[in-house]
């Protein structure tokens, strides 16, 4: 066989993968001899399910993928294939076609068995054929009851974004912070040098890798542009590419950038994000727009060093325990969301990702901006309660509302911040009447995103969007878009707020054959002697109607969440803003109830821990 590395060290790492567990090692030695190598990078395919085969695999470094795809041509991982392990054995066992996809994760190398010396092993030593079965069957068993564990990141690659400068002050952070989920290694090109490696030579760069792997949960390969063939290494081995960089500094993509752009747009094998890192005491994040747009597709992340907004929250997002947060329409009893938010805050559950429908979305950008409950509370009396109803009355040709105070409202709560802007990352929905589907908002600015998502149809104008199609409140179509953050957030524990509630509209006083004179309900409702009308009023009925569009929907999406908070405040009307108080506390106590019944909850722990 040709000299890829040390013929020891492969035939020790051969021994112990099960299948060959029963064979002498000059069996073993013989079947390596006979091999052939098989070099493959980062995203290419080796297998393709339905395909016959030919022949079995064993990695001797890097990291392959299996996948099926589904009826819509969708990809399930069902396994990942390490260092030892082998792929490709099935089909030798039964003939059948290949009954998955494999796709290398990183640069890899593996030796090749034909079904020829498969057969000859067999026919030399009829026990390997009992381990062989035994892995296989094994291994299917894996496949059927696959975990979230399938993907998960051990290598990631650290590059300078921009003219950023020395990241090493950035890895340094990050290394601490991962260092509080597991142990984690670092190399860089002055570790090649103290142990005498060469950066030319991938065969040792791969065994530097798995053998750091082998002994730590998590490795941090940080490339140097003064080293092309070590940055390229690391690139070629990342499972996560991070692009560090520095606001302050041009955002141009430098040189080894542009050529990882390149490559990420032909293969897209490897996922690469965007991490800005500010200075400590920043109320905001300096603005990142013009990084963002010369790195279209990139996912971007704001740091905050010093706080929980920093290097923690990336720790989490690559460990799997980020924390995601979905807020539902309500109202005014969307005020319970403030109160299950100091809930959290005092039980030290950080919040990574956020998002909403209605007025669920504006609690939520307010989490997003980084603001405590307390400031959160704040700012929605100021803005909000403070200044009366919302609704400012208007002939109603489009609306009952002119929209101009609650433009102003929140405007007055958030400014002009772009939701690219943020700390944590964040989405809300509104309801597209053009398209006839759900509107995600992830970037522009947050108050004109809130203003689409709470625009109740009858109640405010709708809101244009920039393509020219028409937006009203996303609780029309998804007051619970547990599956949007299911998509678009982190790995970790996913918690949502459901506000929906039986219908509080009183009906006493509905004549029966459809018939009401408005002026004889404005008659009884201001009468002093008169018991209050039991009609409900138009603002009330559209709200509801609003909110009630989507119910069905919003169950289903529950059984998305890990952990689902329902405030009780069925007592309290749609437009009852001014029992803030008695709501943020309703929602307070439902969430302590809540997550002390979770409090096994190995997820919840996890963040908790982490955090």
């Amino acid at each position: 066989m040709p000299n890829i590395r040390n013929r020891d060290a492969i035939l020790e790492l051969i021994s112990t993968n099960p299948l060959f567990s029963t064979l002498s090692p000059s069996s073993v030695a013989k079947m390596v001899d006979r091999s052939s190598v098989r070099h493959l990078t980062g995203g290419e395919i080796l297998l393709r399910e339905g395909e016959s085969g030919d022949s079995m695999f064993v990695v001797i470094s890097g990291r392959l993928r299996a996948y099926v795809l589904d009826s819509e041509d969708k990809p399930t991982v069902v396994g990942e294939i390490s260092p030892g392990e082998t792929v490709g054995e099935m089909a030798l066992l039964s003939d059948h076609p290949r009954s998955a996809s494999v796709r290398a994760v990183r640069d890899s190398t593996l030796l090749e068995f034909s079904r020829e010396e498969f057969q000859g092993l067999v026919n030399r030593e009829p026990a390997a054929l009992v381990a062989i079965a035994r892995e296989v069957v094994e291994r299917l068993g894996r496949s059927i009851h696959a975990t979230e564990e399938s993907g998960a990141i051990r290598t990631i690659t650290l590059i300078a974004a921009g003219r950023t400068g020395n990241i090493h002050p950035a890895a340094r952070q990050l290394e601490a912070a991962l260092a509080r989920h597991g142990s984690v290694a670092v190399a860089d090109v002055d570790h090649l040098t103290a142990t005498g490696m060469d950066a030319s030579n991938p065969d040792e760069l791969g065994r530097l890798i798995d053998e750091l792997e082998a002994g730590h949960d998590k490795v941090l390969l940080i490339a140097d542009h003064t080293s092309p063939e070590w940055t390229r290494h690391c690139l070629g081995q990342a499972d996560r590419v991070l692009l560090i960089g520095d606001p302050a500094d041009d955002p141009s993509p430098n040189q080894m950038e542009s050529e990882l752009l390149r490559e990420v747009a032909r293969r897209e094998h490897t996922r690469v994000d965007l991490v800005m890192v500010h200075e400590a005491g920043r109320l905001l994040p300096a603005p990142v727009s013009r990084w963002i747009e010369q790195r279209p597709g990139i996912k971007c992340y704001n740091l905050r060093t010093g706080t929980d907004s920093g290097f923690p929250r990336l720790a989490r997002l690559l460990t799997g325990t980020a924390v995601n947060l979905v807020l539902s329409g309500g109202g005014a009893r969307g005020l319970a969301h403030i109160g299950v938010l100091r809930a959290l805050e005092e039980s030290r559950i950080p919040i990574d990702f956020v998002g909403g429908a209605s007025f669920g979305s504006v609690t939520a950008a307010h989490a997003a901006m980084g603001r405590s409950w307390e400031e959160t509370r704040d700012q929605t009396i100021e803005h909000l309660v403070d200044l009366g109803s919302p609704v400012d009355l208007t002939p109603p040709m489009v609306a009952l509302a002119r929209g101009a105070k609650v433009r102003r409202q929140l405007k007055g709560g958030f400014g002009e911040v772009a939701i690219e802007n943020l700390w944590i990352n964040f989405f809300c929905v509104s309801s597209n009447l053009t398209r006839g589907e759900v509107r995600v908002h992830q970037t522009g600015p947050i108050w004109e995103a809130l203003r689409a998502s709470v625009s109740i149809p009858g109640v405010f104008p709708p809101m244009r969007s920039p393509d020219g199609d028409v937006l009203v409140d996303g609780a029309v179509m998804n007051n619970l878009p547990v599956d949007v953050a299911e998509r678009l957030g982190e790995p970790g524990l996913m918690m949502a707020v459901n506000l929906r509630s039986p219908a509080d509209i009183a009906a006493r006083d509905l004549p029966p054959d459809g018939a009401l004179s408005g002026w004889r309900a404005i008659r009884r409702h201001i009468a002093p002697w008169r018991d209050k009308s039991a009609v409900p009023g138009i603002v009330q009925t559209l709200m509801r109607t609003s909110e009630i569009g989507s119910v069905i929907s919003s169950k289903t999406f529950e059984q998305k969440a890990h952990i689902v908070f329902r405030p009780p405040v069925s007592g309290f009307s749609l437009m009852d803003f001014s029992s803030y108080e008695p709501l943020i506390e309703a929602g307070y106590r439902h969430a302590l109830e809540v997550l002390e019944q979770n409090d096994g909850n190995k997820r919840l722990t996890n963040s908790v821990v982490a955090h």
